[in-house]
């Protein structure tokens, strides 16, 4: 190419590109909605904000924001989450709490029963106080220390180790008061030569000498 070719010779060499090629119009990005988060129906992107999840509630994965809400789920039922979480992203963090129990089937939490308790917090199943007359004053407990013997009650201990309680058998006597906590409760047997009316017996002086009865 020399100095002496014009413009016109260039033009003709050289075309200009079609506009589309030589500046493309840019396609609007896609807002996204990020997990652990929400928003409501006719925000204005770049000007309203997604609220985080509150308590108890989550949002897993991204979510294209076309106009319409993007809701949090909440915890399934009976289950919360610990306090004060907010922008949770999974169901994970929904936890049975304090005297619930896990149902990993129903994948639901419900108060632990009588006889059985939760410290809660996990995802875990209530745990029996034990087998027999052991039990607890109230549904919803959240520690052994809950579980109770009656009085004049005493208890056996299996091969793994866990409870069961019963009536002291006859000639013996128990506790005169409940005993809390999953401890192991012997039953004490009345001297020589007495013996008790029946069984459950809360105290020595229910142990009588033969032949004699109490008035």
């Amino acid at each position: 190419m020399t100095q002496s070719m014009d413009l016109h010779t260039l033009f003709h060499m050289y075309p200009p590109l079609p506009l589309l090629t030589r500046c493309p119009i840019p396609l609007a990005l896609p807002v996204v909605v990020l997990p652990g988060y929400s928003a409501t129906s006719a925000l204005t992107p770049g000007v309203d904000a997604a609220a985080a999840c509150p308590e108890s509630s989550y949002r897993a994965g991204e979510a294209d924001y076309a106009g319409a809400a993007v809701p949090c789920t909440l915890c399934p039922a009976g289950m919360r989450m610990l306090p004060n979480t907010i922008a949770a992203t999974s169901e994970d963090a929904c936890l049975a709490p304090p005297g619930f129990g896990y149902d990993e089937v129903a994948r639901r939490a419900a108060i632990c029963g009588l006889g059985s308790f939760n410290p809660g917090w996990n995802r875990e199943a209530c745990v029996a106080c034990g087998g027999g007359s052991i039990s607890t004053d109230d549904v919803g407990s959240t520690s052994a220390d809950d579980c109770v013997l009656p009085p004049g009650h005493g208890t056996a201990r299996a091969g793994d180790g866990s409870l069961s309680g019963g009536a002291c058998p006859a000639n013996t006597y128990g506790r005169g008061n409940p005993t809390y906590g999953l401890v192991d409760v012997e039953c004490t047997k009345c001297l020589d030569n007495t013996h008790t009316a029946g069984t459950g017996m809360t105290s020595g002086a229910a142990c009588l000498v033969s032949g004699s009865r109490r008035e």
